[in-house]
């Protein structure tokens, strides 16, 4: 058995997406790792072209970027590209903003070696490295990321082609840690927009209100979210790959 990290990114340097630690994480435990880069036009594509020239374990790929507006598959369909890349028998993919923590790598290789597609819990960061967005709200926390190479993978999201997938996947102890809401904060809204017209070819008026305040800390300003005041507290530790660059954002590991 042979396991492959799957990471698709786009401008990843100008959105401030964690997609070096991102690696790391997967590298700490990855026979290979795939990184698809959908046409950046910040100096990403070039940065990763600097891992592959130093690291034989990496393999590189390239999307053409189309402008989608209004659109539920795009994403997954793009995903699933950077997972026929690879050479492994079964596949981890993260979104660029999510690390796993190298206290589940046993746990992943097991996983692996009996050939499951299974579901990871993530823990959605919100305001700071200690809170965590409610259950049932924004993200979810139930996410399939492992499977055989020649079973598609969804995003967060129902995607026809992954159905199977999704039939099969089993429960695991194996942990996604998801960082995207605590990047710096012209990013953050750069990135909202970005995500929101693929989606909708909309923008969420109350994160326009947010943008518009000027309001640092935004993801506690009021008309957000209803719920910016009944987060969880996290207990548990970081993957040791994320605490600089938290610490750089000004957040407390």
């Amino acid at each position: 058995m042979t396991l492959a990290g799957l990471i698709t990114i786009r401008n990843g340097l100008d959105l401030d997406y964690c997609f070096r630690e991102c690696a790391q994480s997967l590298l700490g435990i990855c026979d290979e790792l795939v990184v698809n880069d959908v046409s950046s036009t910040d100096g990403t594509w070039e940065e990763v072209q600097f891992w592959a020239d130093h690291d034989s374990r990496i393999t590189l790929c390239r999307t053409d970027w189309t402008d989608p507006r209004a659109t539920a598959d795009w994403w997954p369909e793009v995903l699933n590209r950077t997972r026929q890349h690879a050479k492994s028998s079964h596949v981890l993919h993260l979104d660029a903003d999510e690390l796993i923590h190298e206290n589940d790598y046993y746990e992943i290789r097991r996983v692996a070696e009996e050939g499951k597609s299974v579901f990871l819990h993530r823990y959605n960061f919100w305001r700071d490295a200690k809170s965590l967005i409610p259950e049932g709200v924004c993200c979810g926390t139930k996410v399939l990321r492992m499977a055989p190479k020649d079973m598609p993978l969804p995003s967060d999201y129902p995607y026809g082609p992954a159905e199977e997938t999704m039939k099969i996947a089993v429960e695991s102890g194996i942990k996604c840690y998801h960082y995207g809401f605590l990047r710096k904060r012209d990013a953050f809204f750069r990135k909202a927009r970005e995500v929101q017209r693929i989606w909708a070819n909309d923008f969420d008026p109350r994160l326009a209100a947010a943008e518009k305040s000027g309001v640092q800390n935004w993801m506690t300003h009021d008309g957000v979210v209803p719920w910016k005041d009944d987060l969880a507290p996290f207990t548990g530790t970081h993957p040791k790959s994320i605490h600089q660059w938290l610490t750089d954002r000004g957040y407390t590991v």
